[in-house]
């Protein structure tokens, strides 16, 4: 009996999906905006999935609880949450407008933090390199021939520029052909990434989130030319967060997208959950860089102790500091 139940709502769901697809190529922005306030924040879409309505979270989009935390981060800049996809937005109920500029891949995630509006662009939009490695276009032979980066002095030689063609991340060709720009409070998806800007005070708490739990290393690869392919696809491909400064990136920094200096750090979706998790759980500022009394009371015990534990495996052993030895 309770299969069959579970068989009439898999259709039921599955019938519902296929004309909500159906219908989403017609449907208005103000449909779409009345179906995203309509659903319940404790169902999601998937509703009969087993798990107690209590404990269920939404599966369809950001939580509201993760957008607030990340919202709340000391940033420059606002996070962007970027959403890649082969079809229009429309489609999956997405009413984000699509701009009519004319922009640099690497500009477009600045445009969406000065204005605060979320929008998608297409190829069309596009006016550097980074509709290549979305996809959307193939290299062209002058380019990837490291003519541009030997002219731009980027390159001692023609050979050193082309090899970044051959080492550059793309996602494969016409998978994506529309990209969806958000300021996190706006976000109503699931982001591919979050890109965080800002110094090292925001730094030092978003990269700290990202290993919090899993001990993660952190690693940064770039190119001094097309820095869109390590921001945007390095990372949702490989799943690892990747980060760099500011000024060190040759496009970017003609155009003048951002100050030198600052921290531009690209979290993919695999690590979204994590990070949003860590930065709940966490101190966002060390009890070590916490000057009052309080707190550095709390830490010099702390540190007494490890002295008694190092004595539990070796009594001759010491691992207490030496500012601590003389209050022993």
């Amino acid at each position: 009996m309770t299969s069959q139940i579970q068989r009439r709502n898999f259709l039921k769901y599955a019938a519902a999906g296929t004309a909500a697809v159906a219908a989403g190529a017609a449907m208005s922005g103000t449909a779409s905006a009345q179906m995203n306030q309509d659903i319940d924040p404790k169902v999601g879409r998937f509703q009969d999935n087993g798990v107690p309505a209590e404990l269920r979270i939404r599966s369809d989009r950001l939580s509201d609880e993760a957008i607030r935390t990340l919202a709340a981060l000391p940033c420059a800049y606002r996070p962007i949450a970027i959403k890649f996809l082969a079809v229009p937005p429309k489609v999956f109920g997405f009413d984000y407008p699509h701009t009519t500029e004319k922009k640099s891949l690497c500009q477009f995630v600045s445009i969406a933090q000065k204005t605060n509006k979320a929008f998608y662009m297409t190829i069309d939009n596009e006016n550097c390199m980074g509709k290549m490695v979305l996809g959307m276009w193939d290299e062209p032979p002058i380019g990837a021939s490291g003519q541009a980066g030997f002219d731009f002095g980027c390159y001692r030689s023609h050979a050193a520029n082309s090899r970044v063609y051959y080492n550059i991340p793309r996602l494969i060709k016409g998978t994506c052909n529309y990209v969806i720009f958000s300021p996190i409070e706006q976000c109503k998806f699931n982001p591919d990434l979050v890109i965080f800007v800002g110094d090292a005070d925001m730094t030092d708490i978003v990269l700290r989130a990202t290993s919090y739990i899993s001990g993660d290393m952190w690693e940064s690869i770039s190119t001094n030319v097309i820095s869109c392919a390590w921001t945007y696809v390095h990372p949702w491909i490989t799943g690892k967060v990747n980060h760099f400064e500011t000024g060190c990136h040759h496009g970017m920094g003609r155009r003048k997208v951002y100050p030198k200096g600052l921290s531009i750090i690209a979290v993919p979706y695999q690590k979204l959950d994590e990070l949003v998790l860590a930065l709940r759980q966490m101190d966002w500022k060390l009890i070590s860089f916490r000057p009052n009394e309080k707190d550095q009371t709390i830490l010099r015990n702390r540190m007494r102790n490890w002295n008694n534990l190092a004595k539990m495996i070796d009594k001759n052993s010491s691992f207490a500091l030496p500012e601590n030895k003389k209050n022993m």
